[in-house]
């Protein structure tokens, strides 16, 4: 009878308390939240046995904002910068990359880089449902998923009935995933018999933090595996939002300690969660490039996801994912022009690689802090430059020098105001 309580309550709490807590755009119903393919992931590698301390990893683990690891040559580096993709360090030995690559779970999802010593993946872009159908398939089949396309997968997850004709998604697999709809194959996902699970290491040593296997026998489904996993007293304490983000997120938990250590035992740890958290706002720049007159149109979308601490001052911020609704873009910034082929330079010998337009933060466009300066266009011109072992950095310019250097002139900048928001 406990298992059968724990399995119901762990199952539940997947689907009405983790999934809401890690989805990207949460607005007010779960129609509204979109999730990333990390979060997909996440869940994925929960579905199959693996525990917090591994496949929060896979979110967290060595993720960089900027193209820095010297093993990527140029031409990868634009590659990834084209897919939006975040750079991801993992070594042979590494955790993150056995998260992500064993059992072909991602595979085809990600691009090693030189010496096969890194790999990286589009983590942070919505999870599209024949993706999410794609990683599910690969957990069930041993080999007949692997090299597929994610049309034949798709295919795959209709005959093991992950997807079914009276679903209202069923003719629309490009489509974005939103939580209501992961839901529903997630939970047929755990009722089939299971292919790759995880079994869990006798200890938490560094090298046994992953210790697939595959089931030939298909023995029991991925519920009753994880009946077998899960305590009551685990899931309880899942149940409370604090403890929920102090076990999956290393960031917060540290970031607790050290708060609880200046204020006291007694110390109440306060998440403030802004009540809107997902808002489009529609673009118009206008620009002229060696005379000629340009206008770029886009909506800058920005996503709530969840908290992380810095850790040396122990202050809890707000995670925003900004992103562009129909345009390729990187750490808020889309490219305006490539000038790899002007040969300038910076003063410390920077390569110039191309002009970039930086369209402002999350925290600036909902309404994280009201006192927040509107910022100047004249701040959203860029240069990307590339230094001698091809790692990536940007630097202001002035609108003169662009001007002078590049042909680039701004005209008009518009964009929607930032939105009230209230912070609970």
């Amino acid at each position: 009878m406990k298992k059968v309580i724990s399995l119901l309550l762990i199952i539940t709490i997947v689907c009405n308390v983790f999934l809401p807590v890690m989805g990207l755009a949460e607005d007010s119903t779960d129609s509204e939240i979109m999730l990333t393919r990390s979060d997909c992931l996440v869940f994925i590698m929960m579905g199959i046995g693996a525990k917090s301390y591994q496949y929060n990893i896979l979110e967290k683990w060595n993720i960089c904002d900027e193209f820095e690891e010297e093993l990527f040559d140029e031409q990868t580096i634009k590659n990834a910068k084209k897919g939006c993709s975040k750079l991801l360090f993992s070594s042979k030995v590494d955790l993150a990359g056995v998260a992500v690559m064993y059992a072909g779970i991602a595979n085809g999802e990600c691009m090693m880089g030189n010496n096969d010593e890194y790999v990286y993946m589009n983590f942070y872009r919505t999870v599209k449902l024949n993706e999410a159908l794609a990683f599910m398939v690969r957990c069930l089949e041993k080999d007949k998923a692997i090299g597929k396309g994610l049309d034949e997968t798709f295919e795959m997850a209709k005959e093991k009935g992950l997807i079914k004709e009276t679903d209202l998604f069923y003719e629309f697999p490009e489509k974005n995933l939103t939580l209501s709809e992961f839901k529903i194959i997630f939970k047929r996902f755990l009722k089939m018999p299971r292919g790759w699970y995880h079994q869990l290491p006798l200890t938490e040593d560094y090298f046994n933090y992953f210790n697939y296997k595959y089931d030939e026998n298909r023995s029991k489904t991925y519920e009753e595996m994880l009946s077998e996993i899960y305590t009551i007293s685990f899931v309880d304490e899942l149940l409370d939002y604090d403890a929920l983000n102090f076990e999956w997120n290393p960031d917060i938990r540290n970031g607790y300690k050290k708060v609880k250590n200046l204020y006291g035992k007694d110390y109440k740890f306060d998440f403030l969660v802004p009540k809107i958290k997902y808002a489009k706002f529609p673009f118009r720049l206008t620009y002229e490039h060696n005379g000629e007159i340009k206008t770029k149109e886009d909506t800058i979308t920005c996503s709530w996801a969840g908290h992380f601490v810095v850790n040396q001052d122990a202050v809890i911020c707000q995670r925003w994912v900004v992103d562009l609704l129909n345009t390729d873009q990187l750490n808020g910034k889309f490219e305006i022009i490539d000038v790899s082929d002007y040969n300038e330079r910076t003063s410390d010998g920077k390569r110039i690689d191309s002009v970039v337009f930086s369209y402002g933060n999350g925290a600036y466009y909902m309404g994280e802090n009201i006192n927040v300066v509107e910022p100047k266009v004249s701040d959203f011109v860029e240069i990307e430059c590339l230094d001698l072992k091809n790692r990536i950095s940007y630097e202001k310019i002035s609108l003169d020098d662009a001007h002078d250097k590049f042909g680039i002139r701004l005209i008009d900048w518009e964009c929607a105001p930032p939105i009230e928001n209230n912070y609970e």
